[in-house]
Parts: structure tokens; sequence; C-alpha cells
């Protein structure tokens, strides 16, 4: 429950920064005191922002968000799954949202993961075995 409690939070602190203007959004979270930036993506695109994370058992945690230009939400969601490496729970990540994209067929997308390798074989479609 702890994690929803978070996420409420955190969607209530944006929405009521996004009406006072203000594009850097500080979080008030326990859990970090780093600071939560969001850029919007070019007009007509939208942005999506994927993030897996190792439970130390083998298992990834996974959670992407799907936005609008305005910030405005598409789609969130979370997943458990099992793999081998950070790299291949990115991958997991990006392809469980692309998949779920196919109603905004022809729509332009931005991808971005903190996984410098995933994001390098994107942009090259070079990708490594």
């Amino acid at each position: 429950m702890y994690f929803v409690d978070q996420a409420g939070a955190s969607l209530k602190e944006y929405k009521m920064n996004l009406e006072l203007g203000r594009k850097k959004i500080h979080s008030n979270s326990s859990i970090s005191s780093n600071e939560i930036y969001w850029s919007p993506p070019p007009a007509n695109t939208i942005k999506i922002n994927v993030d897996a994370h190792c439970n130390g058992d083998g298992r990834w945690g996974l959670g992407w968000v799907v936005r609008k230009e305005d910030g405005s939400y598409l789609g969130v969601a979370t997943h458990v799954v099992r793999a081998g490496t950070a790299m291949e729970a990115e991958v997991m990540g990006i392809v469980s949202v692309l998949q779920g994209l196919n109603q905004y067929d022809g729509a332009h997308a931005l991808v971005e993961s903190d996984s410098s390798v995933v994001v390098k074989a994107m942009q090259t479609r070079n990708y490594p075995r």
C-alpha cells in the first residue's frame, strides 16, 4: 500500500506544480532527496519513460509512464518479470509499453530509459546479442 500512497502523492504534487506553470518538480519523497525533472516531448509526440529495478532474487520490477506534450497521462503500469540483466529488463519494459500503444497508430513516440545501452541500440538499430 505504501507504493500506491507514494504514487498518489507524487501525482497530486505533479498536478499542483503543473497548475503553477512549473516544469521543474521537487519531490517530497523520503525515498530520495533528488530533484525530479520531466521535460515535455515535441508537439504531436508522446513520451514514454521506462525503468527497471532488480529485487535481488532474479525478479525485476518494471515501470512505465506514457504522457502527452501537455503532461497528461495516457498510461501507467508496473510489472514484475524475470530477467537476467538490467538491459533485458529495460527492453522488456519498452516492449510492454509499445505493444500497448497500438491504439496510437502512427503517433510519434520518444522513449526515455536510464539504460544507455538500450537507448543507443534503439537509436542505431544495432542490437547487442
